[in-house]
């Protein structure tokens, strides 16, 4: 008997599965860095910061896929004071969350037909993080 072939949810599941494991491994990597990675004295991700990130990661995910919301893949990189920063940018908005030992601070931007609207904050676990991602994706 053949096996019905997988429907759009199931490879959208699998899409986001791929992304979140090719994310985890970007932050990972940032281990690797040694302190003046940008050439000049830049602070390479602490432990605990890469920690965190993995954690905030993992749950924003789970956070999404409990709340419905669309799980958005982040780009990854290190900041010069040591943190995980994750960013999504779309035509008119912007995110960026800013994770280090303590946890996690977030920014974003709205450019419309009106005046430019900025916000920022604490990316907290749980619900926030569904809602920050279903913000970027209206």
């Amino acid at each position: 008997m053949m096996t019905p072939p997988p429907d759009e949810h199931e490879l959208l599941a699998r899409a986001d599965l791929k992304a979140l494991s090719e994310v985890r491994q970007q932050v990972s990597d940032l281990a690797q860095l040694q302190q003046g990675w940008n050439g000049y004295d830049a602070l390479p991700p602490t432990s605990a910061a890469i920690y965190q990130a993995m954690h905030w990661l993992n749950r924003s995910y789970a956070e999404c896929k409990d709340a419905h919301v669309r799980w958005y893949k982040p780009n990854v990189s290190p900041s010069a004071e040591g943190e995980v920063v994750f960013e999504w940018w779309s035509n008119d908005r912007s995110l960026i969350v800013y994770i280090d030992a303590e946890g996690a601070a977030f920014h974003k931007s709205q450019n419309g037909d009106g005046p430019t609207e900025h916000a920022h904050g604490y990316a907290l676990l749980g619900e926030q993080q569904a809602d920050l991602l279903r913000w970027f994706g209206e």
